[in-house]
């Protein structure tokens, strides 16, 4: 081959060659393209954990048994607290909570009130300053009996009071601790075989 014929050929070669290098790099790297993929979302740890845990529900207060306490019957004198329940000289009966628990032996809750109120000493009770005209009488419950809703009670031991406006208050303190049970709709209560006077005004 003359020498001047090679050195196109060879030239023709080299751009023939660069022209196959650039069309295979083409579509070598347009095979290679990363498609756009479905972006992955993440679940927040701590919500993934509150899905799994049980909330507790709040049981009403209807569905379970509710304790009822013994009430005992105080005085407030010259009704200091605004209550509606006034007896003679000006004063008011206020209930007062006691630790014993009410059962379903109204006769037995009539005896533990009585105990309860029998057993205070001080004239002074609770921190609202409240009165108990029977704080000097030395008292005990001898019998309690309810037919058709009538408190038939005994009372024995010894009265001590402080005059006439205790008179009263000593009605009011017994009548309403006896009478507080809704079984109780009157009563007939007797101290040392003589009736309670029942007279509060």
């Amino acid at each position: 081959m003359k020498k001047g014929i090679i050195a196109p050929v060879i030239i023709l070669l080299g751009l023939l060659l660069l022209i196959g290098l650039g069309i295979g790099s083409y579509y070598y790297f347009k095979s290679q393209q990363i498609k756009p993929s479905t972006p992955v979302v993440q679940q927040n740890p701590s919500n993934t954990a509150s899905q799994n845990l049980q909330v507790p529900v709040k049981q009403s207060t209807s569905d379970k048994n509710t304790t009822a306490y013994i009430n005992i019957y105080m005085i407030d004198v010259n009704n200091m607290r605004g209550s509606t329940d006034v007896i003679g000289c000006g004063d008011s009966v206020v209930a007062a909570s006691t630790s014993s628990i009410v059962t379903n032996d109204v006769e037995a809750n009539i005896k533990m009130a009585l105990n309860d109120l029998f057993s205070i000493t001080d004239s002074e009770f609770g921190k609202g300053g409240m009165y108990d005209s029977l704080y000097q009488s030395k008292l005990a419950v001898a019998s309690v009996t309810v037919t058709d809703g009538v408190a038939v009670v005994k009372i024995t031991g010894q009265k001590l009071l402080g005059g006439e406006c205790d008179d009263l208050r000593f009605v009011a303190q017994i009548e309403r601790t006896v009478t507080q049970f809704p079984e109780v709709k009157s009563s007939q209560i007797l101290v040392n075989d003589g009736p309670l006077n029942t007279s509060l005004k």
